[in-house]
């Protein structure tokens, strides 16, 4: 069964101003963003995945599985199946449908990893080449969050406030 907070499968909330918001709002316009810039088409047509039966999933059904999965924050492949019942955010990427984490899962693993890692370090050294001859500053900001208890992903690292205590570090650029 799908169904949300809104009962339709999405979580939706309301602001303010009366209007509707969808947590994965804006993944409409970085989708849009792909196909424009043939970022999209271009991964798909490089991607070293090949099937022969007329079965099994598209590449962009797996693709698009695995670009969603990771835009969600999904760390573990149990977790796509949350989003199995996503009616428009694959649509968008051409999918025909979100497969299943077994699906995900063996399909990523029919890559072989020389192939997979030059395919994936191609497109990302082809998406970042034109900025790394332009002159740009890089302004970060560290904030230290300290941690109480056992939390997932705590370290003790540098901490002015509280010394010795696990912390999180947000790095923002």
């Amino acid at each position: 069964m799908c169904g949300g907070a809104d009962g339709g499968g999405q979580s939706a909330g309301a602001l303010g101003d009366g209007e509707r918001r969808h947590a994965a709002g804006q993944l409409a316009y970085f989708i849009e963003f792909l196909h424009l810039t043939g970022l999209w088409s271009r991964w798909q047509d490089d991607c070293p995945l090949r099937y022969t039966s007329p079965n099994a999933p598209t590449t962009a059904d797996v693709l698009g599985t695995w670009l969603l999965a990771v835009l969600a924050g999904h760390k573990r492949y149990a977790h796509v199946t949350a989003m199995r019942c996503d009616g428009v955010n694959p649509g968008l990427l051409g999918c025909r449908k979100v497969i299943s984490e077994d699906a995900l899962r063996k399909a990523l693993a029919r890559i072989p990893e020389a192939a997979g890692v030059a395919w994936l370090d191609g497109h990302l050294h082809a998406s970042v080449q034109s900025l790394l001859d332009a002159p740009w500053i890089l302004d970060t900001d560290t904030t230290i969050k300290p941690l109480y208890g056992q939390q997932e992903g705590a370290v003790v690292s540098y901490n002015p406030k509280k010394p010795g205590r696990p912390s999180h570090s947000y790095h923002t650029y």
